[in-house]
């Protein structure tokens, strides 16, 4: 499992690759002893060559050797994005990834998790208050109100519910 949170974590000293990379890396002493015992040229050329390649998918290759800071916000959350895919989780919790980003970018977005569910198919959660990008990218919505589960359905279905647009639109 894998997880972005609503404000922005990403490690700004650092280049994008080693962002990336370091969120490819085991985690734990078990891990550790593990990623010790094992590595290989061939197994880190492996990862490195998969981070570059998400990368080149949000359009942030030629940031790779730059430190993260010097990215845009968009920028720094497809940055974090991409490094929660690295290490190809079963599942994938986004908290508000579209929040601060502007329009350009929510396109690659987009276009980034489409490609990444259809090379591995996967469960996405996605807590997300931009109703025309999540409408966009889902094909089941749960729409809450209050705590509680207010619709469930297509993105059809959630947008024609008079439940949502009362609730919601007034």
């Amino acid at each position: 499992m894998a997880r972005t949170f609503q404000e922005c974590r990403i490690l700004p000293e650092e280049t994008c690759l080693e962002n990336v990379l370091f969120a490819a890396q085991q985690k734990g002493m078990r891990a550790t002893l593990v990623q010790l015992a094992s590595r290989s040229q061939a197994a880190r050329r492996a990862k490195q060559d998969e981070a570059m390649r998400l990368l080149a998918l949000v359009r942030l290759e030629a940031y790779a050797h730059a430190p993260a800071e010097a990215l845009s916000f968009g920028q720094r959350r497809l940055l974090e994005i991409v490094s929660t895919f690295i290490g190809a989780p079963d599942v994938l919790l986004l908290d508000e990834p579209a929040s601060g980003v502007n329009p350009a970018l929510l396109v690659t977005l987009s276009e980034f998790i489409r490609t990444m569910y259809a090379e591995r198919p996967r469960v996405f959660m996605v807590v997300e208050h931009n109703m025309e990008f999540i409408m966009s990218l889902a094909g089941d919505i749960i729409v809450m109100h209050q705590g509680a589960v207010l619709e469930r359905g297509t993105p059809e279905a959630v947008q024609a519910s008079r439940l949502v647009i009362e609730a919601y639109l007034g």
